[in-house]
C-alpha cells in the first residue's frame, strides 16, 4: 500500500526483455537510500507496484510482467525518462495523500498544458484498456493517482464515449515530480480511488442478490 506522495523522481537506466522469462527488467537510477531495502520489497514505479529484485550501486532492478505492460505506460518507457518512486507504507507511517494500491487501472493521454502564474493545469483523456470501467470513479474534487502521484481532480468532462479531466499542479508538486517534462500526447498511469472502487463493487454485488 502507498500514499501517492512520491519520494524520488528517478531515471530509467535500462529497460530490456528478460532472456529467461516473459518479464522485462527495469533498471532505475535513484538517489534514494536503498540500504534498508530487502529483495522482494514492493516499490511503486510511476504508480505501479513492482518487486525489487537486485541493485548495483545506485541502480535498482524491478521486474515487469506482461499484464503490467498491457495496462500501464511502461511499454513506452525511454532511457533517461523520469520515474516516480515510492516505497510501501510501514505500520505507523503517516498517510498524507490517499490510499494507493499500486495496481493501475488504465492509462490517460495528456491533451493540454495550461500554465498559470505559478501553477500548471494538465488536461487528460482516459484512453487505455478498461477506461470505461474507470471513468465513473473520476470525480470532481475526488482523489486520483497519476503516475503514482496523489492529486485532486478539478474538472471532469464526458464527451461522447470519452472522459476528460483536469488536475492543477502547485510549484511544490512540479518541483518533486516529472510532470514538468510531460508533453502533449504522452501517456500516464491512472489508478482511481480505491475506496470508491470497493464501494461500487459492494453496491453492485448486493443489487444483484
Amino acid at each position: 500500500m502507498f500514499t501517492g506522495l512520491v519520494q524520488d523522481t528517478s531515471r530509467v537506466a535500462r529497460f530490456e526483455r528478460d532472456a529467461s522469462s516473459e518479464c522485462w527488467n527495469l533498471w532505475v537510477e535513484t538517489q534514494l537510500k536503498t540500504d534498508s531495502w530487502n529483495i522482494g520489497d514492493s516499490v511503486a514505479n510511476n504508480g505501479v507496484c513492482l518487486t525489487f529484485v537486485a541493485k548495483e550501486t545506485s541502480r535498482v532492478l524491478f521486474q515487469v510482467g506482461p499484464e503490467t505492460l498491457k495496462v500501464s505506460n511502461f511499454s513506452g518507457l525511454k532511457l533517461g525518462q523520469g520515474v516516480h518512486l515510492e516505497t510501501s507504507l510501514k505500520m505507523g507511517d503517516p498517510l498524507g495523500g490517499h490510499w494507493v494500491s499500486g495496481h493501475v487501472d488504465t492509462t490517460a493521454r495528456l491533451l493540454r498544458r495550461v500554465p498559470g502564474h505559478d501553477v500548471l493545469t494538465l488536461s487528460f483523456s482516459l484512453e487505455g484498456p478498461g477506461r470505461d470501467k474507470v471513468a465513473p470513479f473520476v470525480v470532481t474534487k475526488g482523489s486520483i493517482a497519476i503516475d503514482g502521484v496523489s492529486l485532486t481532480v478539478n474538472a471532469v468532462r464526458d464527451i461522447g464515449t470519452t472522459t476528460e479531466f483536469d488536475v492543477t499542479l502547485i510549484p511544490h508538486t512540479l518541483k518533486l515530480t516529472r510532470f514538468a517534462e510531460l508533453k502533449e500526447g504522452d501517456f500516464v498511469n491512472i489508478e482511481a480511488d480505491l475506496i470508491a472502487k470497493h464501494a461500487a463493487r459492494y453496491a453492485e454485488y448486493w443489487k444483484g442478490v
